[in-house]
C-alpha cells in the first residue's frame, strides 16, 4: 500500500482592520515556532487578533483541512494590551467593531456607543420598569388611603392612630405593591412588547485552502448551540412567487448560503461597502441564473428581490434595486465587474465547478482594491447587434425555425457578453442590445460574435443570413433597467446601416480605442446620412484589434 504523502504546515494569520491575513507559515515541526511567533505578533499595535492554524494537505486526493489550534482574544473577555494599552471593554469592543476598518471621528465614535446603548433591550425595559414600578406604588398608596379611611371610624385600637391599625395598614400597602411588583414583572418577560433591532456582528471562521485554485471554502458549519449571525436571515416571510419563479428562488438562496460562508472568515459582512458589493453580486448571479433556466424579465425580477432579501435587503429596497440595477451598472466599471462575477458565478455552480463558492470573496478582493476607484467613472458602449435577412427566413420557413435562430443568436451573444464583461440590456426584433463599460471590450466582443455567427450560418448554407453589428459610446440615461439617450440612438442607427458581416463604431469610439489600443485598425465608412441626425455621422469599420 502506497503511503499517504500528507503535507503539514502551520499559518499564523493576524487580522488587521476586517481581514485575515497570512502573517507567516512554519513546516510540519514549527509547532512551537508558530506559536511563539503569534503571540509575539499580538503585541504590536494595530494587530486586532492572531490565530494559528494547522493545514493539513494530501495531495493524493486533493483535499486541505485546516484546525486552528491558536486564537488570541476570545469575544467577550476584557484583554489588557500587554504594551501598556488601556483594557478594552466588551461594550466598547462590540460598538465599536463596524468602524475600526478606518480612524473614525471621535463623534462618530460617541455616537456609536450611544446608538449601541439605546438600541439594546435591557435599555428598552428600563423606562417600562420605571412606570410599572411607580403605578403598583401608587396603587399600594391609593388602597392604604382607602383603608385607613374605612378604619377610621373603628375602634382607638383598630384606628390608623393605633399599634393595630398602623400594621393593617402597613401589611396592605406592602401587599398591594408586591401585587403590583409581581404583576409589572409578569408583564415584561412574557408580554411581546416593541421589538429593537440589534446589530449582527459577524464572526471570522475556519478556513481551508483548495489545491486546485488556491481558493478558501468553509470547513465545518456553526455549532448548533451557539448560531452565528448571517445576513442570510429575512426580517419578513419568504415572498409569494409563482412554482417556477419560487423553485429559482430556492436554487439562488442556496447558493448564496454557500458562497457567504467563506467571505464571512474574510470580510465584515456589516460593512456598507462590502454590503452593497454583495448585493450587485447577487442581482448577477440572480441574472446569470434566469437566463440559464429561460424565464422572462418579470420573473427574473421577483427573483432576484427575494435573494437580495436573502441578504439582509429590505424588501423595499431589495423590490427597487432589482427594477432598477443597470443604472447603479453604468455608474461605475467596478459596479459591473462585480455583477459579471455574480454572473459567471453561478454558472460554474450550475455546472458544478468546485470553487464556485469562493468566487464572493475573490470577487470581493478586486471590489476593494482602492486603485481601482480612480477611473471608476467612464463612457458606456453601447452594442446593437442586427440579423441581416431574418425577415426572408419567417417569410419562408415560419416562425418555429426563426424562434430556433432567435435562441441560438441570444445564446452566442450572451456567452461572449460573459466572456467580455457586458451586460445585455433586452432583445430588439432580431438583434440584441447590450452596454459595456469598456470600449476595446465592446469591439473584441463584437468581433467575436461576428465570427461566431459567420461558423453558425456556414452550416445552413440554404439561408442568406449574417450579421451586422453598430457599437457608439456616451453616457445614456438609465430609467428602469433599459437605457436611452442619443448615444443610444446613434448605436441602433449605426446597426441598421451596417452591411453584412460589418462592425461600425462611431468616430467618439473610434478616438478612444485608439488612445487605449495604438495598434487597433479601424476602415472609413463615412461620412453616412443617418436618420434622425442632421448632419453626416462618420463611420469606421473594425478590421483589428
Amino acid at each position: 500500500m502506497a503511503q499517504s504523502r500528507r503535507n503539514i504546515t502551520y499559518e499564523v494569520h493576524a487580522r488587521r482592520g476586517t481581514r485575515w491575513e497570512i502573517h507567516a507559515r512554519f513546516e510540519a515541526d514549527g509547532r512551537n515556532l508558530a506559536l511563539a511567533q503569534a503571540k509575539a505578533v499580538n503585541r504590536r499595535s494595530g494587530i486586532r487578533a492572531v490565530r494559528v492554524v494547522k493545514e493539513i494537505y494530501d495531495p493524493d486526493v486533493g483535499i486541505a483541512q485546516e484546525f486552528i489550534v491558536y486564537k488570541s482574544r476570545m469575544p467577550g473577555r476584557t484583554v489588557a494590551g500587554k504594551d501598556g494599552g488601556a483594557p478594552r471593554r466588551p461594550l466598547v469592543r462590540r460598538s465599536l467593531d463596524h468602524i475600526l476598518a478606518a480612524p473614525p471621528a471621535i463623534g462618530n465614535i460617541i455616537s456609536s456607543l450611544f446608538r449601541t446603548v439605546v438600541m439594546s433591550p435591557y435599555w428598552a425595559i428600563l423606562p417600562r420598569a420605571l412606570l410599572g414600578t411607580f403605578a403598583a406604588f401608587f396603587s399600594a398608596v391609593l388602597v392604604t388611603g382607602i383603608v385607613a379611611y374605612a378604619l377610621d371610624d373603628t375602634s382607638p385600637a383598630a384606628s390608623p392612630r393605633g399599634g393595630g391599625g398602623l400594621g393593617v395598614l402597613l401589611f396592605v400597602f406592602a401587599g398591594i405593591f408586591l401585587v403590583g411588583a409581581l404583576a409589572m414583572a409578569f408583564v415584561l418577560t412574557t408580554g411581546t412588547g416593541r421589538p429593537f433591532s440589534t446589530f449582527a456582528w459577524p464572526r471570522a471562521v475556519p478556513l481551508r485552502r483548495a489545491p486546485a485554485a488556491g481558493s478558501m471554502v468553509r470547513l465545518r458549519p456553526p455549532r448548533a448551540s451557539a448560531p452565528r449571525p448571517t445576513p442570510m436571515r429575512r426580517a419578513e416571510g419568504p415572498p409569494s412567487l409563482p412554482k417556477p419563479a419560487e423553485e429559482l428562488r430556492g436554487l439562488l438562496v442556496n447558493y448564496l448560503r454557500q458562497v457567504i460562508q467563506p467571505a464571512r472568515g474574510a470580510y465584515d459582512l456589516g460593512d456598507t461597502n462590502i454590503r452593497f458589493g454583495i448585493n450587485l453580486f447577487v442581482a448577477g448571479a440572480c441574472e446569470g441564473l434566469c437566463q440559464k433556466k429561460g424565464v422572462d424579465a418579470p420573473t427574473t425580477a421577483a427573483v432576484m428581490a427575494a435573494g437580495l432579501r436573502a441578504v439582509g435587503v429590505e424588501a423595499d429596497h431589495a423590490a427597487s434595486l432589482a427594477a432598477n440595477y443597470v443604472g447603479h451598472l453604468i455608474s461605475d466599471t467596478r459596479y459591473m465587474t462585480i455583477f459579471g462575477n455574480g454572473r459567471q458565478a453561478v454558472l460554474a455552480h450550475l455546472a458544478g465547478r468546485a470553487d464556485s463558492a469562493d468566487m464572493l470573496w475573490r470577487a470581493l478582493d478586486d471590489w476593494t482594491v482602492p486603485q481601482a476607484r480612480k477611473d471608476a467613472r467612464g463612457l458606456v458602449t453601447v452594442m446593437f447587434t442586427r440579423m441581416i435577412g431574418f425577415e426572408d427566413i419567417v417569410g419562408a420557413h415560419g416562425d418555429e425555425k426563426a424562434r430556433r435562430i432567435v435562441h441560438d443568436h441570444n445564446q452566442m451573444v450572451e456567452h461572449r457578453l460573459i466572456e467580455f464583461r457586458g451586460k445585455r440590456i433586452k432583445h430588439i426584433d432580431s438583434g440584441t442590445m447590450a452596454a459595456f463599460m469598456n470600449g476595446p471590450d465592446a469591439v473584441r466582443a463584437a468581433i467575436a460574435i461576428r465570427s461566431d455567427f459567420f461558423e453558425y450560418t456556414r452550416q445552413m448554407p440554404e439561408h442568406t443570413l449574417s450579421i451586422g453589428i453598430g457599437l457608439n459610446c456616451g453616457q445614456p440615461i438609465a430609467e428602469g433597467n433599459d437605457l436611452f439617450g442619443s448615444s443610444v440612438q446613434l448605436a441602433a442607427r449605426i446597426a441598421g446601416v451596417a452591411k453584412p458581416g460589418q462592425v461600425l463604431v462611431s468616430l467618439a469610439l473610434r478616438e478612444q480605442i485608439a488612445a487605449e489600443v495604438p495598434r487597433s485598425t479601424f476602415a472609413a465608412c463615412g461620412p453616412l446620412d443617418i436618420k434622425g441626425f442632421d448632419d453626416p455621422v462618420p463611420l469606421y469599420e473594425a478590421t483589428g484589434l
